[in-house]
């Protein structure tokens, strides 16, 4: 699935190039496709959601601007900005720390893009530059502790299975969330039908980005 998922993106790469959200993501899932499949004795990276204040605050406040978004959304039928902003808390804090804040950076960043249209349901810059400000140093603290990990037994494969899928689901809610080529939205949907991990585990023969 995973092979099939970064061919159906290289092929439309165009299209989606220009969504940087969607290129971290690809990134990432290129890089931990690489480690599932040929580097299975570095330390492992996977770290669960810990719901501490810092973390609660940043859901709080992109809750409290998705369902704001989300009017804006509704009254002018943009149904793909409905798609991206329609979290509740628990959906929002799924996953671990790193996809949550990732998560809430997306939403954030099509919000400063969409300032002007938003400001009338009280949606201000100062507002999203405190909360992109959280996010930053929380994204700092997690790669902090990353570094200063003292984890060190070997990633299983299932793990790293585990952490593929995450990044997969997160990917599935960047491209419904932004992308409106419904070609697109189609091939790579199909490609997402294949849950063999098993047969999914290729050699990735050339890189996404060329």
């Amino acid at each position: 699935m995973v092979h099939s998922v970064l061919d159906t993106l290289n092929k439309n790469q165009s299209i989606w190039i220009s969504e940087s959200a969607i290129v971290r993501e690809v990134h990432s899932i290129e890089h931990d496709y690489d480690e599932t499949i040929g580097r299975l004795n570095r330390k492992s990276r996977i770290r669960y959601t810990t719901l501490n204040d810092d973390l609660k605050s940043i859901i709080r406040a992109t809750i409290k601007l998705c369902r704001r978004m989300y009017l804006y959304a509704r009254r002018h039928n943009d149904e793909i900005m409905m798609k991206l902003v329609d979290h509740s808390e628990s959906t929002l804090a799924n996953g671990s720390d790193r996809t949550v804040i990732q998560r809430c950076n997306t939403i954030v960043c099509r919000a400063e893009w969409m300032l002007y249209y938003l400001e009338p349901y009280h949606i201000s810059a100062s507002q999203l530059t405190r909360l992109h400000n959280q996010i930053d140093e929380y994204e700092k603290s997690i790669g902090d502790r990353s570094k200063f990990s003292n984890v060190s037994h070997k990633p299983t494969v299932s793990h790293h299975i585990a952490q593929l899928k995450e990044r997969l689901s997160l990917l599935d809610e960047l491209i419904n969330g932004l992308i409106t080529n419904s070609k697109l939205i189609s091939e790579y949907e199909n490609s997402r039908i294949i849950i063999d991990h098993s047969k999914a585990l290729k050699t990735v023969t050339e890189p996404v980005f060329r």
